[in-house]
């Protein structure tokens, strides 16, 4: 099933409006992701705080990473990748 998807990417590939419209989508869910944290985080201590939002950044960083790297791979790459992120 899974290489199925994988195929089916490779046939339709994203163009560049569509993967810019992508992590546009994606940056914004991280960002209100981050807000809603920094609102959570109002009732405890601001050590809790500063290294919860400390994490937050970093997940955010490393995805994105990961994200930008995938866009820029060629089609057997960008397979061999996906394998290997969902293993």
């Amino acid at each position: 099933m899974e290489d199925e998807d994988t195929e089916k990417d490779d046939e339709n590939p994203l163009s560049v409006d569509q993967i810019l419209d992508n992590l546009e989508s994606s940056n914004q869910l991280r960002f209100n992701g981050l807000i809603a944290l920094h609102r959570a985080c109002t009732d405890v201590p601001s050590e809790f705080k500063t290294v919860l939002r400390a994490v937050a950044l970093t997940l955010q960083t490393q995805n994105e990473i990961k994200e930008n790297k995938l866009y820029k791979m060629n089609k057997d790459e960008r397979r061999a990748a996906k394998i290997g992120l969902a293993k």
